[in-house]
Parts: C-alpha cells; sequence; structure tokens
C-alpha cells in the first residue's frame, strides 16, 4: 500500500503504428516515505504512468496505489495494478514567486 494525493492529471492520445493509444498520467504528492534518504526533506511530488482507465480519478483525490510483484525477462519488478479513491484532500498549496531584491 502506497498513499498520495493527486495533484495533477493528463490524458492524450496518440498513434503508433497505425494503432491509436492513449498516455496516462497522474502526477502524485506521496505521504511522507517511512524512511527517507540521505538529503531529502519533506513529502516527493512524482509522475505515475498508467497502463489502465483513470477518468474516475480527480484532482484532489487521495488514493492507494496497489501494486503487483510480476517476473521480466528473470527479472522482478512491481508494476502499478490498481489504484483506490480513498477519500478527498484539502489541497491548499500555495508558492509565491521569490522577488528580486
Amino acid at each position: 500500500m502506497k498513499l498520495g494525493i493527486i495533484v495533477g492529471k493528463s490524458e492524450r492520445s496518440y498513434e503508433k503504428d497505425g494503432e491509436k493509444k492513449m498516455a496516462r498520467t497522474l502526477h502524485v504528492l506521496w505521504d511522507e516515505p517511512r524512511q527517507q534518504q540521505d538529503g531529502e526533506q519533506g513529502r516527493k511530488v512524482e509522475a505515475v504512468f498508467c497502463r489502465f482507465d483513470i477518468s474516475n480519478i480527480q484532482v484532489g483525490d487521495q488514493c492507494d496505489f496497489i501494486y503487483a510483484i510480476e517476473q521480466f525477462g528473470g527479472r522482478t519488478v512491481a508494476t502499478l495494478a490498481e489504484i483506490q479513491v480513498i477519500g478527498k484532500a484539502k489541497l491548499d498549496i500555495k508558492i509565491e514567486p521569490v522577488k528580486a531584491v
């Protein structure tokens, strides 16, 4: 289980080899990591690419990201299997521009 808040979303269609495809990206503000790496502070925002429909997910949703462990060519990797909306987050992020001195 990995919890995060959706702060951005994009879905765009494109064509590859004559076939229509859909690129889906969620920008996620993750809950504080259980163990921070050296030099990290605060929370991390990452782009998550989704292979499945995300039309039911909205900016401001708090979600549980569920990963599955799969084998690919002798490697073990975690792939995003499902996203469950568990609530709404209040997004009140304000970043003020730097004032020149």
